[in-house]
């Protein structure tokens, strides 16, 4: 592993600044505009219709400063969101919590014959 330092100038910082904001406002407007998606019209959005929002954006006289920030920066911002979208659903949908096929409520579980139960004790003695 590299570690590096870095000290930018004041010019460069402030576009650092720039563009991690544009991109964190990209990635919550993008989030917002698949959550809306969603609970108005049950439609799932990916990164091609997000695009085009912020192709839309970028045009737009309101939000014309994300045209000072490169488009790649932030078309990758949305990019990161629809894989993490991605990634939440296919992991939810499969640690789904359900109760153990011969476990009766109120009753406890009986032990695997895998792995003997113990009682906590010390374990069995060794010939010396």
């Amino acid at each position: 592993m590299y570690r590096y330092r870095f000290h930018p100038t004041e010019p460069q910082a402030e576009q650092l600044l720039q563009t991690f904001g544009a991109c964190r406002w990209v990635h919550n407007e993008g989030l917002a505009l698949r959550v809306n998606a969603w609970e108005e019209h049950r439609v799932s959005l990916g990164f091609a219709e997000t695009s085009r929002a912020l192709t839309g954006r970028r045009r737009a006289r309101k939000t014309s400063w994300l045209q000072d920030v490169p488009s790649t920066v932030l078309q990758q911002s949305l990019r990161h969101l629809d894989s993490a979208g991605k990634n939440c659903s296919s992991t939810t949908r499969s640690k789904v919590w359900r109760p153990a096929r011969h476990h009766t409520p109120g009753h406890p579980a009986r032990p695997s014959r895998a792995a003997p139960a113990t009682s906590g004790g010390p374990g069995p003695r060794r010939p010396r």
